[in-house]
């Protein structure tokens, strides 16, 4: 099956068959649906996620075990043991991304869904628990160059937020948000550093995986980049420049590098 979908990520049409889903699967309340309210029912999910409202209590604690499962990489005398089951715990945390931002709970629209991300973070989802069965990701980073330090740059930013958020959102280059931020329960701020891991693999890497993450950070990074209308967001917008941009490095480049080493 995942060689199938792989198959169809090289036809043209399957990006204007997920063009054509974003347009037309709505987001789901059980209070005041509305079809033209759609826009108003996401903003509001957004900004309401139980990520937010609800999961505050865990960031901190899930922010120091994603930095020590990162860290564990790099140590040799774990690094094979972690690596067995890094996917099967990226998995997982994409399946917190997927009920923490996109399902809120509001007086104005009851439970409200984003359906159109959830079936999408659940598909990148997906593609890590396919390489915890495939085991393909090799954390050697034998593929470490220097014209790469961009995307580690750009993910650490990202992963770091250094955003103020107690009136409206600010840079603050303080060293704290590396813990205090929530980055790790974000989609926007880990997929880059992701992307940026599996880039530096290369050729040890599941090319389904690579692929699947990097078009998903792609079509989310493109949602956000319309933060720029909004002044106020500024910022906020600037934190989501890494994921559109390592994605869609990683997604030009997932075609490149399979047609290099063969990665089918």
């Amino acid at each position: 099956m995942n060689d199938k979908i792989l198959k169809l990520t090289r036809k043209w049409w399957f990006y204007l068959i997920i063009v054509i889903l974003n347009l037309a699967i709505p987001p789901i309340a059980t209070n005041n649906f509305k079809i033209e309210d759609a826009g108003s029912i996401i903003n509001t999910t957004l900004r309401y996620s139980l990520s937010i409202t609800s999961w505050e209590p865990f960031a901190i604690p899930f922010q120091i075990i994603f930095i020590a499962v990162i860290l564990l990489l790099f140590i040799s005398k774990v690094k094979y043991f972690i690596q067995k089951y890094f996917a099967l715990f990226i998995g997982f945390t994409y399946l917190l991304y997927t009920i923490g931002q996109n399902i809120a709970l509001t007086e104005k629209y009851g439970v409200s869904i984003i359906t159109i991300n959830i079936i999408m973070f659940l598909f990148v989802a997906y593609s890590w628990f396919v390489e915890f069965k495939e085991q393909k990701n090799k954390y050697t980073f034998g593929n470490w160059k220097i014209k790469y330090i961009w995307l580690v740059v750009l993910s650490i930013i990202a992963f770091w937020a250094p955003i103020d958020y107690s009136s409206a959102p600010m840079v603050d280059l303080h060293l704290k948000y590396f813990i205090t931020s929530g980055s790790a329960l974000a989609f926007c701020l880990t997929t880059p550093l992701l992307l940026t891991i599996m880039t530096l693999n290369i050729p040890h890497i599941n090319i389904f995986t690579y692929r699947i993450t990097a078009l998903i950070g792609f079509i989310i990074g493109i949602y956000n980049m319309m933060l720029f209308g909004h002044p106020e967001l500024f910022w906020l917008a600037i934190m989501h420049i890494p994921l559109i941009t390592v994605s869609f490095f990683s997604l030009i480049n997932s075609y490149r590098v399979e047609k290099k080493y063969n990665l089918y």
